[in-house]
């Protein structure tokens, strides 16, 4: 039993279970909703995009800052998950009522895409500074 179970591990391994690419079913535009916590203040939702080209292991994901859409990503991954760190400062962003504006950078992101191929979730982190923020953020994206 124990050298059929190793012959079985060591032959996974030597084909490599996978081909180490993202799944292909990753790329396209993903349309959904986003919701943006900055620490401190009341999560805001609103509808968004993402849109993600495949090339092997790496997802070229643009669309990833709010509100417009500006900024882009190279995750790295395979399957169904990829992954990015690094740094990549938003356009400001004006905020209504006040004569300030907030700045998001990026600092880390990863996207899951469902079994069936359906749903991307994605999640960023990072800082926001400006209107007298210096804090953290996250955005979560959830789309279809």
């Amino acid at each position: 039993m124990e050298r059929t179970l190793a012959i079985l591990l060591f032959t996974g391994l030597a084909c490599g279970g996978s081909s180490g690419g993202l799944n292909p079913a990753f790329a396209k535009t993903w349309v959904g909703t986003s919701t943006a916590t900055i620490t401190g203040l009341q999560p805001f939702t609103s509808a968004g995009q993402l849109t993600v080209a495949v090339n092997g292991d790496t997802a070229h994901v643009t669309g990833v800052c709010p509100p417009d859409g500006a900024g882009a990503i190279d995750a790295k991954g395979s399957g169904n998950s990829a992954s990015w760190s690094g740094s990549m400062a938003c356009p400001p962003i004006p905020q209504t009522g006040v004569n300030c504006s907030i700045t998001p950078t990026f600092t880390a992101a990863t996207m899951t895409l469902s079994a069936d191929g359906h749903t991307l979730n994605a999640s960023g982190t990072g800082t926001v500074t400006g209107c007298n923020l210096n804090t953290t953020f996250t955005l979560a994206f959830q789309g279809t």
